[in-house]
């Protein structure tokens, strides 16, 4: 059953603008979903009276709503919320809504949305001539009605969009991968997309949607949809553009990007007016003719553990302080379980659900994906596969310096992100960062952003297109000592923390007064916050809650002017595409999150080499270093030393053994590994000298 009763939201005094900016927030959204249900709708009511379906949408339209936020509307001695005109139909939005819900927190929008859904058709159907009744009724039962809508066939499944965009100009690759020999063949005058879709089988069998434009443009005879059409979304970070698709064969498009900016990541999804989507991907349209794709990125999860303090008596475990400890992984390195002989005082999983035995298949305590988010180790362009101990795109961007600038300098633009991913392991390396840059006239670092790339230093110019998002700081924190009764003390506790997430609730102490911290704060003071975090009242410590201290850790990173350790990608809610994973269908190891597409199955395979399970691509596949190859038998012959003489020299021999070992990934391609060279031995005139 839907909830439709009226959602309680909190105060937000003292926040001035935030507090206007959710409510504006909410009623966009509650218009724009209820708008799509009356569109689309089968309710009694506006399919018997389609003059009313009419009015309501052209009542419910954005811009149509009269938004009066400082002003306040009566119905007679009653203070009102919203209002509405007959002619033209339309709502008005009193200045007691807008306060209504000026404290809603963001986990609490979706049920906003829908009470003020409820509202927003309660008074539009005043215009029908309801009375408060019938109006009532009415709101509730469509949407409960739509609420609990479950046609027996979808109507369509959603598109996968297969790897192979290329953006064309006159006959020259301007954003893609791999795309110059497809380019030459192209004679566009403006920026042009080209692209693939798979459609699912269900779809392909059905005749009124066996190809992409069919699928875009056909009704089906169960579906509620009439007269679908589909468009490609592009996303900025900041608004979306809906530009026309062309066919050009039968999964095959092109869209013209003439209205695109260049230099600009955007975000493309197809998107069907019947709710249907494609998965997205991300281009940008290149000022210089070059093959250059972006970095792939990975997620950072976090999770905590329980470490009590306290004796074990026989069987009997007594519990007397408890503490949490931080732990981050990715989808590669996945935390183990607790090993049995530290589960008695370390718990990291819900024991009263799963009992005392820690599992790899058992959740993690307070799991929260993707807190923030690092570059792939794995992505090419982050090996060193000419072996001169840095990335290889630190010489790529070197080179392309000096051609087009004539600059020569030395990079060295990435580190790793480290840290320990679980109680047993030691530290591990989770991806790769950039390194904060410098302004050398304040001293202060900065991590470059949409401002910088499109600025005129050349190598942010450059570097933009790797990147392909806007970055941000990256700080850490310790917490503060913490005593237990017995006098011991717990063990140091580390949190990461990005500036978009740290900036609402840090803050420094003044005179005993909280004080939120300026841009330039960040480099003067010692900064603070409580966490867990309460973003609605972030400088009132609640019972439950630590102190951590943000701090420099001048041994793994590079030390900054504001403590930050280094810069990663700035994401939003538009641009998670972080790679398919396990099960998906795939054509390309880079197209999965664990680096491993099956080319057996052509789905995402499994590759945690921490609990033993590997790619073992076979010979003449794919892949993406040698950890990824099948392992097989060498033959490895060392020279050993077999004893001493009768004269006390050391006599030696050529011993071979077995070992198994990966196959060599040479071009990311698995090659059988060849045995090692036998070392050079005269049994004739024996060498010992290098015998071991």
């Amino acid at each position: 059953m839907l909830n439709v009763s009226a959602l309680r939201v909190g105060d937000d005094a003292g926040n001035g603008g935030f507090a206007y900016k959710q409510s504006i927030k909410i009623l966009k959204m509650a218009s724009d979903e209820v708008l799509e249900l009356v569109r689309t709708s089968d309710y009694h009511e506006l399919v018997n009276y389609p003059e009313r379906r009419q009015i309501l949408e052209t009542a419910l339209i954005y811009d149509n709503l009269i938004k009066l936020p400082n002003e306040s509307g009566y119905r007679g001695n009653r203070l009102l919320a919203m209002d509405y005109i007959v002619t033209p139909p339309s709502v008005k939005i009193y200045k007691a809504f807008y306060m209504s819900f000026a404290g809603t927190l963001d986990r609490d929008l979706r049920a906003a949305s829908l009470e003020v859904q409820k509202r927003l058709l309660h008074e539009a159907s005043h215009i029908w001539g309801f009375n408060e009744t019938q109006s009532e009724k009415f709101s509730i039962d469509f949407l409960q009605y739509e609420g609990n809508r479950d046609d027996d066939i979808p109507d369509r499944d959603n598109l996968i969009i297969n790897q192979d965009q290329c953006i064309c100009e006159n006959g020259k690759s301007v954003g893609g991968s791999n795309c110059l020999n497809f380019c030459e063949s192209r004679n566009d005058k403006v920026p042009t997309l080209y692209g693939s879709v798979a459609i699912s089988g269900r779809d392909l069998s059905n005749p009124d949607l066996g190809n992409l434009e069919a699928w875009c443009h056909n009704e089906v005879s169960y579906s509620r949809h009439t007269t679908p059409n589909c468009y490609m979304n592009t996303w900025d970070g900041n608004s979306n553009n809906k530009l026309p698709i062309q066919f050009i064969g039968e999964d095959r498009f092109a869209v013209s990007l003439s209205s695109l900016e260049r230099r600009k990541s955007y975000v493309f999804k197809i998107e069907s007016t019947t709710g249907a989507v494609s998965d997205a991907f991300q281009e940008r349209i290149s000022q210089n003719n070059r093959d250059v794709s972006a970095i792939r990125m990975y997620e950072i999860n976090k999770y905590y553990c329980l470490l009590f303090s306290g004796i074990i008596d026989g069987s009997d475990r007594e519990f007397r302080e408890v503490i949490e400890s931080n732990f981050y992984y990715s989808s590669r390195t996945s935390p183990r379980p607790v090993p049995a002989n530290q589960s008695d005082f370390t718990v990291c999983h819900d024991r009263n659900t799963y009992g005392d035995r820690d599992s790899i298949m058992f959740p993690r305590l307070g799991n929260r994906e993707g807190v923030f988010t690092v570059w792939s180790a794995f992505d090419p362009l982050l090996l060193d596969q000419d072996q001169d101990g840095k990335e290889d795109i630190n010489k790529l961007i070197e080179s392309e310096l000096e051609d087009r600038y004539g600059q020569r300098v030395s990079l060295n633009l990435f580190s790793d992100f480290r840290s320990n991913i679980d109680v047993s392991g030691g530290n591990r390396s989770l991806g790769k960062m950039l390194k904060p840059f410098i302004d050398t006239r304040t001293g202060f670092n900065f991590c470059p952003t949409s401002e910088h790339y499109n600025g005129n230093n050349p190598l942010f110019n450059i570097l933009s297109d790797y990147l392909s998002v806007d970055t941000e700081p990256l700080f850490l924190a310790e917490r503060q000592n913490i005593i237990f009764d017995d006098g011991t003390a717990a063990s140091k506790d580390f949190l990461y923390l990005s500036l978009s997430e740290i900036k609402e609730v840090w803050f420094y102490y003044n005179n005993g007064q909280h004080i939120k911290p300026s841009f330039e704060d960040r480099f003067n003071k010692t900064l603070y916050f409580y966490w867990p975090m309460d973003k609605n009242n972030p400088y009132v410590r609640k019972s439950y809650q630590k102190i951590y201290t943000v701090v420099r850790d001048d041994d793994q990173f590079v030390s900054t002017a504001d403590k930050s350790v280094a810069c990663i990608p700035k994401l939003n809610s538009s641009s998670n595409d972080f790679g398919k994973p396990v099960g998906e269908s795939c054509s390309s190891d880079l197209q999965c999150n664990t680096s491993c597409c099956s080319e057996t199955s052509n789905s995402c395979s499994e590759h945690i080499p921490s609990h033993g399970v590997l790619c073992s691509k076979e010979v003449g596949q794919s892949c993406i270093t040698n950890e990824f190859c099948k392992k097989e038998p060498v033959t490895v012959c060392k020279l050993r030393r077999t004893g001493l003489d009768l004269n006390g020299k050391v006599t030696c021999a050529i011993r071979c053994e077995t070992q198994e070992v990966h196959n060599t990934c040479s071009n990311f391609t698995c090659m059988p590994s060849e045995n090692p060279p036998i070392p050079d031995f005269d049994p004739e005139n024996p060498d010992c000298s290098n015998a071991i």
